[in-house]
């Protein structure tokens, strides 16, 4: 999980921005890459704090507060928007998210906002007028617009209307069940709780999928009084004919324009092939497994090793017996031995056929029957050495959970930070070398300068209506 922590780096463009957070896997989806490159994030910045709009940071300024790129990247996989879905976002604020939202969501969707703060609310409404002004992103998706609320999250009625919900404060524990709530069978939930990021899948009416995304911390929900009145937002209406109509003119002048300029279409580079719940899956699994495998072989040579000390005294114990006039008889030796036989004949085929299973070859496999020695191994094993050994008549889970807080002598965490600084050296190295490939911008945001945009806005103008409808098509 730690790869998606923002870095707190500044990149020189919108793109770059998007560019890094590929190349860290925040971004994993075709739809969440383009609609991040749609909307620039410094048209929801002050004047006087654009140069770090493109900080992969959270920023502040008085009440106004946006999440740092790469979360609200790795939200949007979470959640996974599709046309149609009805959503609510838990402390709106200025509209950024909810502005994202919308372009995955389509004109038959539900967008609503819920914010404590009033002067926000306000905000965000002109924010919204602004983007849909001067953002290339309207002409490139049918757009759900937001519609915004003052009040508090816990004054709304727990209904289970919502397909997905995101809510940006901390959730006390004793509230995630009504949070839970909100969302409809097969929903979606996506909130900050006891200090991480969870996504929650509603499977039944009283069951519920958890899935720990990523560690944060984030100040906690404000509470509603005990009084609480009962918000609701405003009726969802159906589209007027007028909507419909402006919807499906700009798709179908968009479509023509695509199929004879397909230079017009946003360039990509997220590749995906796998979906994000799958991902985070692989990834779970395969850090477990690695750990398991090493801690495994340490347990394993432990055990063969105080089985060698005790073969000694086995076979004392043995001769002290055949002294005695206790000695095995000879049909159960005879016996044992069949049993060894087979058992170690079941060995060598179980581990023939792991080995081919994992691709190995029948010399592989004959090597791994005689056991060579193995100078990284004994290097474990000396390191284990100096921890003091586990009960050995514990079972082999008590051994490998004990194993998991074992740090190895000689690991610091300025090792670790040295190794994470690296890794972001190489990132920019790749975001700087694919730039400097890159002639010009994969997508130019501002509708003024956008190919498309001129390009629809020229054919609107060109239709036979009046000049009010050429305005209301063009979103002026």
């Amino acid at each position: 999980m730690g790869q998606y922590e923002s870095t707190n780096r500044l990149y020189n463009s919108n793109v770059q921005l998007v560019d890094m957070l590929i190349l860290r896997q925040c971004i994993h989806s075709i739809n969440v890459e383009k609609v991040l490159r749609s909307v620039d994030r410094g048209l929801y910045y002050t004047n006087d704090s654009k140069l770090d709009a493109y900080r992969d940071a959270d920023w502040q300024s008085g009440d106004v507060h946006l999440f740092s790129p790469s979360h609200y990247a790795i939200v949007l996989e979470c959640l996974d928007l599709h046309k149609g879905h009805k959503f609510l976002n838990i402390g709106s604020g200025i509209g950024y998210f909810s502005t994202l939202a919308g372009l995955l969501l389509g004109i038959s969707g539900v967008n609503h906002g819920i914010e404590i703060h009033s002067s926000l609310v306000d905000i965000a409404y002109q924010k919204l007028e602004e983007f849909k002004e001067n953002c290339a992103a309207i002409d490139y998706f049918e757009f759900c617009e937001p519609v915004f609320i003052k009040g508090n999250a816990f004054e709304l009625l727990p209904m289970g209307y919502y397909d997905r919900v995101y809510c940006g404060p901390g959730v006390p524990p004793a509230q995630a069940l009504f949070m839970m709530d909100l969302i409809k069978i097969g929903g979606v939930l996506v909130m900050p709780s006891n200090g991480a990021l969870v996504k929650v899948t509603r499977e039944g009416e009283l069951s519920w999928k958890t899935i720990e995304v990523l560690q944060v911390s984030i100040p906690p929900l404000v509470m509603s009084e005990k009084n609480r009145k009962v918000l609701k937002f405003p009726t969802v209406q159906p589209l007027s004919l007028k909507e419909l109509c402006r919807s499906n003119i700009r798709a179908s002048i968009r479509d023509c324009l695509i199929e004879s300029h397909p230079d017009l279409q946003m360039h990509i580079k997220c590749k995906p092939n796998i979906s994000f719940d799958q991902k985070l899956l692989n990834e779970t699994r395969s850090g477990m497994m690695s750990l398991r495998s090493v801690v495994d072989m340490i347990y394993d040579h432990q055990t063969s090793d105080l089985d060698s000390t005790s073969e000694d005294e086995t076979t004392k114990e043995d001769n002290d017996d055949d002294k005695n006039g206790r000695g095995v008889d000879v049909e159960e030796k005879n016996t044992s031995e069949q049993c060894d036989k087979s058992i170690l004949k079941k060995t060598a085929s179980d581990t023939k056929r792991k080995a081919s299973e994992a691709g190995c070859s029948s010399k592989q496999n004959e090597t791994l029957l005689k056991k060579p020695d193995n100078t990284k191994r004994k290097r474990i094993d000396t390191s284990s050495r100096a921890v003091n050994p586990p009960d050995y008549q514990t079972t082999h889970l008590e051994f490998w959970e004990t194993m998991l807080n074992f740090s190895p002598p000689g690991s610091s965490e300025d090792d670790y930070e040295e190794d994470d600084d690296n890794s972001e050296d190489l990132v920019d190295d790749k975001i700087n070398n694919v730039s400097a490939t890159v002639k010009e911008p994969l997508f130019l945001s501002n509708r003024k300068e956008n190919e498309m945009s001129k390009l629809l806005n020229a054919k609107i103008n060109q239709l036979p209506v009046p000049a009010v409808l050429k305005l209301y098509l063009n979103y002026n």
